[in-house]
């Protein structure tokens, strides 16, 4: 009866522990218990249009992540670049995004605007050494 009392508490612990971690560890714990798999991360950087405004080029940029929402995995993949032929076609997440937007001239008294959208993710990969 100890026994089982003391292995029971010991779950219990452990599964506060677990629960006590914050959003982001417990997805990542996740994606690691699936057998087999690792878990990759990337980072990408998308570019829109020169335009002579910085507001155009930031409308742009939120264009772009707006398009990002709501896409399946499948549809990312392309997008974001992610090639593995190992990936586990299912599982790319994006993690963060943001919109910055770079200023420039390439002739006197000429400025032009360019939203780059930088946007981390992560997805998993079959681990062939399982």
């Amino acid at each position: 009866m100890k026994k089982t009392l003391l292995a029971v508490t010991g779950l219990v612990l452990m599964s506060t522990q677990v629960m006590a971690g914050s959003a982001e560890s417990m997805d990542k714990t996740y994606m690691r218990s699936a057998a087999n798999y690792t878990v990759q991360t990337g980072t990408t950087t998308l570019l829109s249009d020169v335009t002579a405004t910085r507001s155009s080029a930031y409308q742009q940029g939120y264009d772009i992540l707006n398009n990002l929402h709501g896409k399946s995995s499948s549809e990312l993949r392309p997008i974001l670049n992610v090639s593995s032929r190992d990936l586990d076609a299912k599982s790319i997440m994006v993690e963060d995004k943001e919109v910055t937007v770079k200023e420039f001239a390439k002739q006197p008294n000429v400025i032009e605007y360019q939203a780059l959208v930088t946007v981390k993710y992560h997805y998993r990969i079959h681990d062939s050494n399982n």
